[in-house]
């Protein structure tokens, strides 16, 4: 869960990357219009993916959250890209510092909630079992404890001898 968390949260950042050279750039290097909708598809498909993985109901919750954002985020794309088209890089500009910025920024959010409740759900796992293992070593300790007093022997009082009376 950690590593698809930590690829979620760098392909985040490939989006955001990717959207500001292409309303800021200009020439070969601008990415092409169809790569940041293929880079947020590839997010929310690896995010719907996740959900069935998750153990905690607030990492799912977390995970709409982010799945909400991303497609956004798309939306957002779609008026930057429109703007782009009609010569509008201002106003592309603009869609991507404030709505897409802000959209990224819910997400990697969300993914932050998402690793720090699944690690909390894991070391409370662990720590249960760790609590199972100490108990099932503390019983295995008593039974051999209790299995020791049994095998030794309980000396017995023996009879002392009556003293022979010799009247004669």
């Amino acid at each position: 869960i950690v590593a698809r968390v930590d690829q979620l949260a760098a392909d985040s950042q490939k989006i955001g990357d990717a959207q500001q050279a292409y309303v800021i750039s200009s020439g070969i290097d601008r990415p092409t219009p169809e790569q940041v909708p293929m880079l947020i598809a590839v997010v929310v498909k690896e995010g719907g993916a996740l959900e069935r993985e998750l153990r905690s109901a607030r990492a799912v919750t977390e995970l709409k959250t982010f799945l909400e954002s991303a497609h956004a985020l798309e939306r957002f794309e779609a008026q930057a890209q429109d703007h782009v088209q009609l010569g509008q890089e201002l106003m592309a500009a603009d869609v991507i510092s404030v709505e897409a910025r802000d959209a990224l920024a819910t997400m990697n959010s969300a993914l932050r909630n998402i690793r720090s409740t699944e690690d909390d759900v894991t070391e409370a796992e662990r720590m249960a079992a760790l609590n199972q293992v100490w108990m099932a070593a503390g019983g295995a300790g008593v039974v051999w404890m209790l299995g020791l007093l049994l095998l030794v022997g309980v000396p017995r009082a023996r009879p002392l001898p009556q003293p022979s009376s010799a009247t004669t």
